[in-house]
Formats: structure tokens, C-alpha cells, sequence
């Protein structure tokens, strides 16, 4: 049986992302996504943990497909 806990997930495999993968993932800067976030705290595909801002996937990149302009 293969150990899967040291295995490292690629960015479509995850749930939620750091600002910087999401960053990468999408090909936006992070600064602007951490302006969008600043702007609007209510966005749902954003999460708080504690100190810590993540990017639910799924929900970003539905947000991001229906933007026409960033």
C-alpha cells in the first residue's frame, strides 16, 4: 500500500491554496489578490485561518471565469 501522506498535491488538486499558489494557479499577482481581498473580506472563496488567508479553489475559479476584467 503506497504512503500518500508525504506526497505533495498539485494546485488542481487541493481544496484551498496559499495566496502565492493561487498566485501561480491563475496567473495574477499577489498583491492584487491580496487587494481584492482587502476590498470585499466577504468573498467566498476566500477562508481565514487564524492569521492566514487561503483560496478555496473551486470557488475561485468560478469567480475568475466570470470576471472580465481583473
Amino acid at each position: 500500500m503506497a504512503d500518500n501522506r508525504n506526497r505533495v498535491l498539485k494546485p488542481h488538486e487541493k481544496i484551498a491554496m496559499s495566496i502565492s499558489e493561487a498566485a501561480k494557479y491563475s496567473n495574477l499577482g499577489e498583491n492584487l489578490l491580496r487587494k481584492i481581498i482587502d476590498a470585499d473580506k466577504s468573498i467566498d472563496w476566500v477562508l481565514f485561518v487564524g492569521d492566514w488567508i487561503k483560496i478555496k479553489r473551486k470557488p475561485f475559479e468560478r469567480w475568475l471565469l466570470a470576471q472580465n476584467s481583473v
